[in-house]
């Protein structure tokens, strides 16, 4: 299983790379159908629409570029979760838009929110984990949603 797993990641690994040559086609053409349509105010709005859902394409594959390029580090660190947190805000920012979700700045309650030595694409596992639940939830509740997180520093002892 662990194989079919690992290459299972590296198939995704290259097909998100692959994807990336194309990103900066689909930004210079965009960018001239602003310039063709820019009188014809239902075309451009749809261009505007469109621009949009590329941007946040382009935000996924670059998280998750990041997240599988890391996988060639073999150690376990400690992660700060502040940083891991605002990266992930920055990649879903545009979703929540489109998905008409309001989010709560993060509150992050301590000092030193360090994880265990963990590896460090295991944090974009569990955010992209929790944010896809939290949305599936909001769409079967059919009401407006809202995503919050909260950061606090628990101490948990073993006997």
């Amino acid at each position: 299983m662990l194989r079919i797993l690992a290459a299972l990641g590296l198939v995704i690994g290259e097909f998100v790379h692959e994807v990336q040559r194309f990103l900066p086609g689909f930004d210079a053409e965009i960018n001239y159908l602003k310039n063709v349509l820019k009188d014809n105010p239902e075309a451009t709005g749809r261009v505007m629409l469109l621009d949009g859902n590329i941007k946040a394409f382009t935000a996924y594959t670059s998280y998750f570029d990041k997240a599988i390029s890391r996988n060639v580090i073999r150690e376990l660190q400690n992660i700060e979760i502040r940083d891991v947190v605002k990266d992930f805000n920055r990649v879903i920012e545009n979703d929540l838009k489109r998905s008409k979700i309001t989010f709560d700045p993060p509150l992050f309650m301590d000092y030193g929110l360090f994880t265990i030595p963990m590896h460090p694409s295991e944090w974009a596992s569990i955010l992209f984990n929790l944010y896809t639940n939290s949305k599936k939830a909001i769409w079967r509740n059919k009401k407006p949603g809202e995503f919050s997180s909260k950061a606090e520093v628990r101490i948990i002892e073993f006997t």
